[in-house]
């Protein structure tokens, strides 16, 4: 079994801003729950549970704030050192940021209904009950929203599928905690959400109003990073982190932090998963 290289992730092309070596780092969390979780070192999901395990094997001084994925895009220009939790490694992204080996993975992003909607047509699906094409999703329902949040990365094969859906489908929520939306979805200020599973499951349970589809065509899962601007100390801090993970892949502590937020039912199955996408 061979693990990812330490130094994993980090982009060497990009010629880091001048900084204090002793001056701390901010990292950026996107949801005021998660915030507190990291703030009180009380996890409440696989994002902060696998994120606040890491950082706890690094020393560089470290501190938290909210911010909206816009507003993250804004700070991550700036020459102070900035960090943001639970990141997708996008093509655009790497070629501006640094990125740490992946913190966690999860089940990709699932579109999203209230119960009380009637259920999409059996021609809009393939014949596992997923969804062929986002689009033609609004090209049957012409008047139907779907609420996406501004200024948030999506995996290629997803991004794909966003691009084609027509503007006046689409309620750009601007800001504010992205758990948000499906309790928008609820309150029928839009008719579809694109969620992931975990995120739906820590928001209700097994009490969810809501019905899913998978999305054809789209990557089945998603690892998230911690991305940063490009400074001495952030490179110091990823370094140490990836140091880090490389232990914690090996020891089992990493999958437990995954595993304790997820149904007993689909611990053997997520294990294969982390084994297959965490070594090689």
């Amino acid at each position: 079994m061979t693990l990812l290289s330490p130094q994993a992730g980090l982009c060497n092309e990009i010629i880091p801003h001048e900084a204090s070596s002793t001056q701390a780092i901010t990292i950026l969390v996107t949801d005021s729950r998660r915030l507190a979780a990291y703030e009180l070192n009380l996890p409440i999901n696989i994002a902060t549970s696998t994120t606040s395990l890491v950082l706890e094997q690094v020393k560089i001084p470290h501190t938290f704030k909210f911010a909206s994925p816009e507003r993250i895009n804004v700070l991550m220009q700036e020459n102070s050192p900035f960090c943001a939790t639970h990141r997708l490694k996008t093509a655009e992204r790497e070629r501006l940021y640094l990125f740490s080996q992946p913190l966690n993975i999860f089940l990709s992003r699932r579109l999203y209904q209230h119960k009380s909607a009637a259920p999409l047509p059996v021609n809009l699906l393939d014949e596992q009950g997923a969804v062929k094409q986002l689009a033609d999703v609004f090209t049957v329902f012409k008047n139907k929203l779907i609420i996406l949040p501004r200024g948030v990365a999506y995996p290629e094969g997803l991004a794909v599928q966003i691009g084609l859906i027509a503007e006046k489908n689409i309620y750009y929520r601007e800001g504010g905690d992205l758990f948000q939306i499906a309790i928008m979805l609820e309150k029928g200020r839009g008719d579809f959400v694109l969620e992931y599973p975990v995120d739906i499951w820590e928001t209700y349970g097994d009490l969810a109003p809501l019905r899913s589809y998978a999305l054809g065509a789209t990557e089945a899962f998603s690892h998230a990073h911690l991305m940063c601007n490009d400074t001495v100390e952030t490179r110091k801090l990823l370094a140490q982190v990836n140091m880090g993970l490389s232990a914690l892949y090996k020891d089992g502590r990493l999958l437990n932090a995954h595993l304790r937020w997820l149904p007993a039912a689909d611990h053997q199955s997520f294990t294969q998963l982390f084994e297959k996408v965490f070594t090689k």
